[in-house]
């Protein structure tokens, strides 16, 4: 907390409007700069830039130019939050599309097993659980943004929460399907 009062202070320094000023327009540029960016989560990796910054200044780092750092930390915060949605993007491609059976001869047992366990382990889950996953991760013709924000706003919830509901009930299929594999390896 002592950071970020520095750093409040820092920012008003020289300035002549009331506290806080130099603050609140350097959140705004760095919303600004996020949403330039097409972020969904703009407001959240400001203040993730934000306490980022605040903690380098509580840890005595001397900058130059704040507004430079500023954006410099923003980069390195926007291309962290890219990497972990595209690790996302990947992990919901790996996930079954429906809960049809496909039987093709030319599999491999390996291949097989995991469709079985998959798709057991998406029978198990709870109905609402399930009829949140399979849309969340079907394509239907529109982009993912778009159909996800739909989903979100059916569920009345922020797309960062169906993100996060979505991440708990993927966590459950993953450990049920190596479970599944792992009770069914010596068979």
């Amino acid at each position: 907390m002592e950071g970020l009062e520095n750093l409040i202070i820092l920012l008003d320094a020289g300035g002549e409007g009331p506290a806080g000023t130099g603050y609140q327009s350097i959140r705004i540029k760095l919303i600004r700069y996020f949403d330039w960016q097409r972020c969904v989560a703009a407001e959240e990796l400001t203040d993730e830039t934000i306490d980022r910054v605040a903690k380098r200044i509580a840890q005595g780092q001397q900058i130059e130019n704040l507004g430079g750092f500023f954006y410099g930390v923003a980069r390195l915060v926007l291309k962290e939050f890219q990497r972990k949605e595209q690790k996302q993007q990947r992990a919901s491609a790996n996930l079954p599309t429906s809960t049809e059976e496909v039987s093709n001869d030319d599999e491999d047992d390996a291949v097989q097993l995991r469709r079985e366990c998959n798709k057991k382990c998406l029978e198990d889950l709870a109905e609402a659980e399930r009829d949140l996953i399979v849309p969340y991760c079907q394509p239907d013709g529109r982009s993912n943004k778009e159909r996800r924000q739909d989903i979100a706003t059916k569920l009345g919830i922020k797309r960062e929460n169906l993100r996060l509901k979505v991440y708990r009930i993927r966590h459950k299929l993953d450990k049920c399907v190596a479970d599944c594999l792992k009770d069914n390896e010596g068979k």
